[in-house]
């Protein structure tokens, strides 16, 4: 039996939205007939609904419940709507019940998720430089953007970090499409928040905040906040990742599952808060700043990423 190239499948596709029989409901098709084959046999149709059985006819719509039936040498294959791809039915799979595919349970969709993203870490693997960290020069002294750094964000409270000096005075400006937006000087500690009462911030806009210091070459980062659809979905992986059978019991491996599934839609402000505080709760755990580097390595914060991943060689090669 030949195989139905996916070209064929895709024009089949679009004869269905065309011609498709009166008695079929286009909602309710979850297959197709694409091939039938009689021989020296025949196939037939009996619908979920009905109680007799009919000839088979080419391109004909099958929805849940409905059988095939196959006699003698004769073949019939199906095309599914989802992952199932093609069947090819003969006389020993009859009779051959239509059913939809059953929706995969959190166990399965967790599985998938967790592939997707050991993919990812796998590509971000690497071997760190050792340079000696008494020689740096520390980052918080000087005036950088740390979040949000070219970064997608969830909707909720914008909040802005940068590192510097405690004694200096900053202005902080978030920028839209059409100018200024809002803007506050005279702030310190490294760390404001968009206040409730500015413009509100629109998912899909594209944002720039600036920071300013005297004697300091002005910063700036872009941010975008993802519409409520795609918050949705960030969130509901993000759920599977906490389940008991994902973590194993290992708080910090979630963590690193979590961190690098946010890095890997670009969420990067959502990556460092979580690293971070694990970080800080689990000194001892260096895949947690290993991720940190590949994270401030990403928003093309060079210094910050080798600093972490020389942190997590030492905590590697500490304990051996």
């Amino acid at each position: 039996m030949r195989k139905v190239p996916f070209s064929a499948l895709l024009a089949l596709a679009i004869v269905l939205t065309v011609v498709r029989p009166s008695d079929v409901h286009a909602t309710d098709g979850i297959a197709v007939i694409i091939e039938i084959r009689l021989n020296a046999g025949e196939v037939q149709v009996m619908r979920s609904d009905e109680t007799a059985w009919r000839p088979a006819q080419p391109l004909l719509t099958l929805r849940p419940g409905d059988q095939i039936n196959v006699r003698q040498d004769a073949r019939v294959t199906l095309a599914f709507i989802g992952s199932r791809g093609t069947r090819v039915l003969g006389a020993a799979d009859s009779p051959f019940m239509v059913v939809d595919e059953p929706p995969k349970g959190p166990a399965e969709r967790a599985r998938e998720t967790v592939g997707a993203i050991v993919q990812f870490l796998i590509g971000a693997s690497r071997e760190p430089t050792l340079v000696p960290i008494a020689v740096r020069t520390s980052p918080t002294m000087r005036l950088t953007i740390l979040s949000p750094r070219d970064s997608r964000l969830l909707p909720g409270p914008v909040s802005f970090e940068w590192t510097g000096s405690h004694s200096v005075r900053y202005r902080v400006r978030v920028l839209g499409p059409e100018g200024t937006v809002w803007e506050a000087g005279e702030v310190t500690l490294g760390r404001t928040s968009y206040p409730a009462g500015a413009p509100p911030l629109l998912a899909g806009v594209r944002y720039r905040w600036q920071l300013e210091a005297p004697n300091a070459p002005m910063q700036q980062a872009y941010f975008e906040l993802l519409g409520a659809d795609q918050a949705d979905g960030i969130r509901t992986t993000l759920g599977l990742l906490n389940a008991e059978g994902v973590s194993q019991g290992s708080r910090s491996g979630v963590v690193a599952l979590r961190s690098g599934f946010l890095i890997q839609q670009g969420l990067y402000s959502e990556a460092r808060t979580e690293l971070v505080s694990a970080a800080r709760a689990d000194s001892t755990e260096p895949t947690l700043h290993f991720l940190l580097g590949v994270l401030y390595e990403q928003a093309g914060l060079a210094d910050m990423a080798e600093r972490e991943f020389w942190e997590a060689q030492y905590l590697t090669s500490r304990r051996r």
